[in-house]
């Protein structure tokens, strides 16, 4: 959540520092000035290393994860990322959608909690080796990858296809 805050308030500083400063230039100068100084700037790039090495360690951990504990970390990551959006970067609570949500997130947490298995399994090094280089974890790291790749694609196509929807507008609007 932090990683994503950081990301988020570097968006918002060079917005606000664009919004103050009068350009003239071409708009893909500004688009390209603006990605420069926001995706290079300290709070993004600590941002962007910090999801890095969230996501890495959760890929690594994953296969062996209790699943209760999981369930119950991703929980309560919701719920204190969504107390963050409004404390740090002043989301707005709408209560008809915040409230459901939460109350959906509690319950799911609490039948995961309920129907949790309660007898102890223990690993030894040689087991954490095995089961970190087995079918099923080697699976899970494809299947991650590929998410990953798609996702990086897709948001790539998405953004092409957002900044010729801008120029178009901004055409439009020209003429």
């Amino acid at each position: 959540q932090v990683g994503f805050i950081l990301q988020k308030l570097a968006h918002r500083d060079q917005e606000s520092r664009q919004k103050n400063m009068k350009q003239d230039a071409k708009s893909a100068d500004i688009d390209a000035d603006y990605m420069a100084k926001t995706y290079c700037s300290w709070r993004f790039i600590l941002g962007m290393v910090i999801l890095i090495v969230a996501s890495w360690g959760h890929a690594f951990l994953m296969p062996f994860l209790d699943l209760t504990l999981m369930g119950c970390n991703a929980a309560f990551a919701i719920m204190s990322s969504m107390f963050l959006s409004i404390r740090w970067l002043g989301e707005r609570f709408v209560p008809k959608n915040d409230i459901a949500a939460l109350v959906c997130i509690s319950t799911g947490c609490a039948v995961i909690v309920m129907n949790v298995h309660t007898e102890q399994v223990t690993y030894t090094v040689d087991r954490v080796k095995e089961l970190a280089i087995g079918f099923r974890a080697i699976v899970y790291y494809a299947i991650t990858l590929t998410m990953l790749v798609t996702t990086i694609g897709v948001t790539s196509c998405y953004l092409r296809a957002l900044r010729r929807f801008e120029l178009d507008v901004d055409t439009y609007d020209a003429a």
